[in-house]
C-alpha cells in the first residue's frame, strides 16, 4: 500500500458550490471563448445601430438571444450551486458535509459520511485551481474539490506541483 502525500479535510459548503460552478459557467477557457465573443458581438451591434448602418429593430432579435443566453446561464449557475447544496445537506442529514481526501501516488480517495471513492490518476483529465479550492476532473466529468487551506499533509502548492509531475494539466 501507497503512503498518502497529501491528506486534506474541509466541510463543503456554499461556497464551495459558488467557485466550482463559478468556474465552470464563467472561466473554462471555452466559455471565456463564447463571453468574449459575445460581448464583441454586442459592442459591434451597437455601433452598427449608433452609426444609423441598421436600426434597432433589424439587430433586437441577435441582441436579445445573446442577453437570453447571459440570463439562462446565470439561472444555470443558481440552480447548479443550489442543487449541490441541497444534495451535500441531504447526504449529510440536514448537517455539515465533511470531505477527506487522501492522495497517494496512484490514486485520489474521496471520503465522505463513510462512503470511499478513488480514482486512479489515470482517468484524471486536467485540474483547475479557484481562489480557494483546487478540482480535479475525471474523464467522466466528476470533481473532486480540494480546499488550499485544509492540507493536514502537505499543501495547495506542492500538490498543484504533484498533479503537473503526473502529466495532468492544471488550469489556474
Amino acid at each position: 500500500m501507497n503512503a498518502n502525500l497529501f491528506e486534506n479535510k474541509f466541510v463543503r459548503d456554499k461556497s464551495a458550490a459558488k467557485e466550482l460552478y463559478g468556474f465552470w459557467f464563467l472561466k473554462r477557457p471555452i466559455m471565456l471563448f463564447v463571453h468574449i465573443a459575445m460581448a464583441v458581438c454586442i459592442f459591434f451591434y451597437i455601433i452598427t445601430i449608433c452609426s444609423g448602418i441598421l436600426s434597432f429593430s433589424e439587430l433586437s432579435f441577435p441582441i436579445f438571444l445573446i442577453i437570453f443566453y447571459w440570463v439562462l446561464l446565470f439561472v444555470s449557475y443558481l440552480s447548479q450551486v443550489s442543487t449541490m447544496v441541497k444534495r451535500d445537506s441531504e447526504l449529510a442529514n440536514g448537517g455539515e458535509l465533511l470531505c477527506e481526501i487522501t492522495v497517494t501516488d496512484r490514486e485520489i480517495t474521496h471520503i465522505s459520511r463513510g462512503n470511499t471513492q478513488s480514482i486512479g490518476f489515470d482517468k484524471v483529465k486536467y485540474a483547475f485551481s479557484t481562489q480557494n479550492y483546487v478540482a480535479v476532473v475525471t474523464e467522466a466529468k466528476y470533481v473532486y474539490m480540494i480546499k488550499k487551506d485544509g492540507f493536514t499533509l502537505g499543501d495547495s502548492e506542492s500538490f498543484i506541483a504533484f498533479l503537473r509531475g503526473k502529466g495532468i494539466k492544471v488550469r489556474r
